[in-house]
């Protein structure tokens, strides 16, 4: 424990000067307002985040950005990936257009392929796609010239556009107006047919496909593959607590007091723990340069969750042992976690009851595990402590 403390120091002061290094070669923009403003030239990669974001000159690089709105007018030599709850891009990208948010409108010239989500998606008339488009929504709307296919899926989907290529879409409704022009195939997916107008020109074939029928909505799953998946999770779980055994048998022994002697601390150090490591997570991440941080502290959370369970059902094996007082020898500990793992595991087959006890199972051996750990470090630093008051006397004698 002494060394592995360093070590993760050191690795993540590593990773810190590595993403500060990083960091100096990209433009990161916070606040209410992060913008670029007009004939301002950024020559690096863009974060931005904030309420709103505007980019109205110039960057040299992609526009990565989170915000409630985004609106860029101006020009992105790279990719554009976003997500917001209003998306307004009118501008020139010579890149890719990857967004997602709740009004979604791309009415600029985009060089390379547009990829847009959204409860409403609006490709306007002045939207020029170089390559192919990917529109999702409960409302799409296709304007414009698209250079190659268009996919689109939504409950409502209009095209105008001129789709140089294939149509694929999707919807409850399917309309092609009067100026729309697919110069490959139509193909849609609905119930009804397509309305498509007097004027409309489809240059190949045009093929109606019915939607599949709606299964239940219960999941089917076959008894060989549910089987298999409980085999393959017991076997995981046990090569993982085998190795554990092996590796360190001392933090068993140490979870193990825990669970028998505190199992309220322990109950309450897991369900603390669990909650409370994902938002320090989320913590480190905001601070951009806290994220190696918050990588590590997620890992340290993921391996806990997984190691919980297993520290859980050795202790549970123990105390079945123990009360058949069963005489087992040198083999104790595995045969304690393999018939604890194993009765936890039939328990966890009782629907409802079962998906219970292995949450609980979970949050007491994680917080057994973290338990033991803070319990071991306070008393190291008390035999420091104890180790420097039975020492100070012998020093001062020899002085006198």
């Amino acid at each position: 424990m002494k060394k592995i403390i360093p070590i993760f120091t050191c690795f993540v002061l590593a990773l810190s000067l590595l993403w500060f290094g990083v960091a100096r070669a990209i433009d990161i923009r916070s606040g209410a307002s992060a913008r670029v403003a007009e004939g301002e030239v950024v020559d690096s990669t863009l974060y931005a985040s904030g309420q709103d974001v505007k980019v109205l000159g110039t960057v040299e690089g992609d526009v990565f950005c989170a915000a409630q709105n985004v609106e860029i007018s101006g020009t992105v030599q790279g990719d554009v990936i976003c997500a917001a709850q209003n998306i307004t891009i009118t501008g020139i990208v010579e890149g890719n257009v990857r967004v997602a948010g709740q009004f979604v409108s791309i009415n600029g010239n985009v060089s390379g392929s547009a990829t847009a989500l959204g409860m409403s998606v609006d490709m306007g008339s002045g939207n020029v796609i170089g390559r192919d488009v990917t529109a999702l929504g409960q409302a799409v709307t296709l304007d414009g010239t698209i250079g190659r296919d268009a996919l689109t899926a939504g409950s409502s989907v209009v095209s105008s556009a001129k789709i140089n290529r294939d149509l694929n879409a999707t919807g409850d409704t399917i309309e092609l107006t009067s100026v729309a022009t697919v110069g490959g195939s139509f193909t849609y997916t609905s119930t009804p047919n397509a309305t498509v107008a007097s004027g409309a020109q489809i240059v190949g074939e045009t093929q109606h496909l019915l939607p599949e029928e709606t299964q239940s909505t219960e999941t089917v799953i076959s008894k060989t593959s549910y089987a298999m998946s409980v085999l393959y999770s017991f076997g995981s779980f046990l090569i993982l607590g085998i190795v554990l055994l092996l590796v360190s048998p001392r933090l068993f022994g140490s979870t193990d007091s825990v669970l028998k002697q505190s199992p309220a601390a322990a109950f309450c150090s897991g369900l603390i723990g669990i909650v409370l490591l994902p938002i320090l997570s989320v913590i480190c991440f905001i601070t951009f340069l806290g994220i190696p941080l918050g990588f590590l502290v997620l890992l340290l959370w993921v391996v806990s969750l997984m190691t919980g369970i297993v520290f859980s059902a050795q202790t549970l094996g123990s105390q079945i042992v123990n009360r058949l007082k069963w005489d087992i020898g040198a083999w104790v500990n595995f045969v304690e976690f393999v018939l604890g793992l194993s009765v936890l595991y039939l328990v966890g087959l009782v629907p409802y009851i079962g998906s219970l006890v292995m949450l609980f199972a979970v949050i007491w051996g994680t917080g057994a595990l973290w338990y033991a750990v803070i319990k071991s470090r306070k008393a190291t630093g008390s035999k420091k402590a104890s180790a420097k008051d039975v020492t100070a006397p012998k020093d001062s004698n020899k002085i006198a």
